[in-house]
């Protein structure tokens, strides 16, 4: 991808998001190639929710890190929006390469920026807020709804993944607080309270922060669609 160019509407639009005017999808989803506005709606979080997972994580104070960022439309939203710094961590490296060109075209290095990895890349001591927009049910799903074959995707993985997050998440001070959409298809551990009252009005979000110290031991609940998990 080549650093796209911003012209007066993409200024203005740029403008509107900061002001917290109304901006649709279609209009801030020009930031990104034809490719990825094609497909943006099935795989990343609208602007008018990312606006509020922005406001509800950058409360915690920290560095936010978006599990799964794509293209970083989370963390171009949060940086856009509020005071907090947004990290991305991304297994595609084409969707890295293009949310590295679009923060830098915007002049938002420094305070979002999308890396490339896996869960077994990130450093969990250094966040205390977290993004999850059904990260892991790509691996599960039929091969024509996958957004690409770029990296092998199976069940296995899918399992690995959760169990993984679910055991990084239990260990997190009290405090840490996860904002998922669609589900983070895994159990949050027992020692999270839901807070439903801060997420009304947006479906399929969830704001859940940690209460009590220690361990759950394996006890949680379910955020997700996956019957049997």
């Amino acid at each position: 991808m080549t650093r796209p160019r911003l012209d007066a509407d993409l200024h203005k639009m740029v403008g509107d998001v900061r002001a917290g005017h109304p901006v649709s999808d279609r209009a801030f989803d020009q930031l990104f190639p034809e490719p990825i506005r094609r497909v943006s709606s099935r795989f990343w979080t609208p602007l008018v929710v990312a606006r509020k997972v922005s406001r509800l994580l950058a409360e915690a104070g920290g560095p936010v890190l978006d599990v799964g960022a794509g293209v970083g439309k989370l963390c171009i939203a949060g940086a856009l929006t509020t005071d907090a710094v947004f990290h991305g961590i991304e297994h595609r490296a084409a969707l890295v390469e293009t949310a590295r060109e679009v923060i830098d075209a915007l002049g938002l290095a420094g305070r979002a920026e999308v890396r490339p990895g896996t869960l077994a890349d990130i450093d969990w001591d250094a966040y205390r807020a977290y993004y999850f927009c059904n990260p892991f049910e790509e691996n599960i799903f039929p091969e024509a709804r996958r957004l690409d074959d770029a990296i092998p995707l199976t069940e296995a993985r899918f399992r690995e993944d959760t169990a993984r997050v679910e055991a990084a998440l239990d260990v997190l001070p009290v405090g840490t607080r996860i904002v998922t959409f669609h589900g983070l298809g895994a159990r949050v551990p027992a020692t999270y309270r839901k807070y439903p009252e801060r997420t009304a009005g947006t479906a399929f979000l969830n704001l859940w922060i940690k209460v009590d110290a220690g361990s759950a031991g394996g006890e949680g609940t379910f955020d997700g669609w996956i019957a049997g998990r």
